[in-house]
């Protein structure tokens, strides 16, 4: 997703775009992983851009109100974070070996259906991150219990 649409698109809700939000948005539209806050303001201070990590928290977590990203425990130590745009992706993450598998949302479209219809609650699931232990991992402590 282009930089551009994002801002366009939070204009078009009302909302001021500063030069730091701009930048952040920046940022984001081109990493190709995961960044945590630290992440995002090391690149902000590659690129001469004189923001505090407190200022970058509170854009990142005024973005995800909005809904233009995700922010997910994975694992790492410190949440990570992700333009949602037209895809959402979800992991599903080993708790053995730390190998992460990318599931696609569709997974999940059960999963809501059946919170609104049974509890009435819409969740909001764009970054999600689900533990446990992958093939290799189970099938090597199943040798082990042998």
């Amino acid at each position: 997703m282009e930089p551009e649409t994002i801002v366009e698109q939070l204009q078009s809700k009302g909302h001021r775009m500063t030069v730091p939000r701009r930048w952040i948005i920046r940022v984001l539209c081109e990493a190709d992983h995961h960044l945590t806050v630290e992440d995002v303001h090391r690149r902000l201070v590659e690129n001469d851009i004189k923001v505090d990590e407190a200022t970058v928290y509170r854009t990142l977590q005024w973005l995800k109100e909005n809904e233009a990203v995700s922010q997910t425990d994975i694992g790492q130590g410190a949440d990570v974070y992700c333009l949602i745009g037209d895809q959402p992706h979800h992991h599903l993450i080993c708790l053995n070996c730390n190998h992460i598998v990318d599931v696609s949302d569709d997974l999940f479209a059960g999963l809501r259906e059946t919170l609104i219809e049974r509890y009435r609650f819409a969740p909001r699931i764009d970054h999600f991150a689900i533990f446990g232990l992958c093939e290799g991992c189970r099938s090597e402590l199943a040798r082990d219990e042998d």
